[in-house]
């Protein structure tokens, strides 16, 4: 029963901090009764990344880093068909620098991280974290002339702090652990069988070697201190979250028609992008190097 409260708590919690990060709070979305499917998406997703690192023994946050990878793979890849737009490109932007540093990085594995460091740390990490937030929501909705970034974003910070209070302790356990890894799977690979692979193919052929790369790459991150795919967020610390939406908000409010805002997004793709390729490389790298890597 703890292993099955594990992996609904896991489902549910990526599913949520994901769904915020890599849609509420990334650009307009219109509700209607269909939304649960981004959650859904992003759910699976998270859980199977997490499950297919774990699985070869990755950890800590270039482990935790390489889940998201393969989330944010799988997320541009499956359900929609940006993943194979303008390859080379599209697949570092978005999955691998938007999804693997953006998200996975800063939003799940280093905002923790900065709770458990203590109460300045984690007010300082929801301050910037909300600051780089507002000032995308300040390109990306003033560029589409949509005014409703301060009408989403509530529900936005909302559903990403349900999903960090919804994560479980970052040791995926035992118990269940292949049969969940075996379920998400299966669903995933289905609904790759089912849509991308013929509707964009020969350019969905780049998704399983993409998805083989990360899950290779994750052998090279099993040393350090601990088991944890992610950090703990301390309880004491939760009513500190609020911070990242007052944030957020001020840096909207100041950003708009700033001449540096208006090429946010070049400055998240050339800082991210690089990153995020270069902790690809250097964790393939590792596992190259390592004794046991065959």
């Amino acid at each position: 029963m703890t292993g099955l409260v594990w992996h609904l708590r896991a489902f549910l919690g990526f599913g949520a901090v994901f769904t915020a990060l890599s849609e509420l709070l990334f650009y307009p979305v219109t509700f209607s009764p269909d939304s649960w499917q981004l959650l859904l998406v992003y759910a699976l997703s998270g859980l199977f990344g997490v499950l297919a690192v774990a699985r070869v023994g990755g950890r800590g946050l270039m482990g935790f880093f390489l889940a998201a990878c393969i989330m944010g793979l799988l997320a541009e890849g499956l359900p929609v068909l940006e993943l194979y737009a303008a390859l080379p490109v599209s697949l570092v932007w978005t999955s691998l620098a938007w999804h693997g540093v953006v998200s996975g990085l800063l939003g799940l594995w280093v905002y923790r991280a900065s709770a458990a460091r203590g109460a300045w740390a984690f007010a300082g990490v929801n301050l910037g974290l909300g600051a780089g937030l507002g000032l995308w929501g300040a390109y990306f909705w003033g560029q589409s002339g949509d005014a409703g970034y301060l009408a989403q974003m509530p529900a936005a910070v909302a559903v990403f702090a349900a999903g960090q209070i919804l994560l479980p302790g970052g040791v995926v356990p035992g118990p269940g652990r292949a049969a969940a890894l075996w379920i998400t799977g299966g669903v995933l690979a289905l609904g790759y069988a089912l849509y991308p692979l013929l509707a964009a193919f020969p350019m969905s052929l780049i998704l399983p070697p993409a998805l083989g790369l990360c899950i290779y790459a994750a052998r090279g991150c099993r040393e350090g201190d601990g088991a944890e795919l992610w950090p703990a967020l301390p309880w004491q610390h939760l009513p500190i979250m609020p911070v990242l939406p007052l944030s957020a908000w001020g840096a909207y409010a100041l950003g708009q028609g700033s001449p540096l805002v208006a090429e946010m997004n070049a400055w998240v793709v050339l800082v991210a992008g690089p990153l995020s390729v270069a902790l690809l490389g250097w964790a393939t790298f590792r596992a190259l190097r390592s004794r046991d890597a065959a």
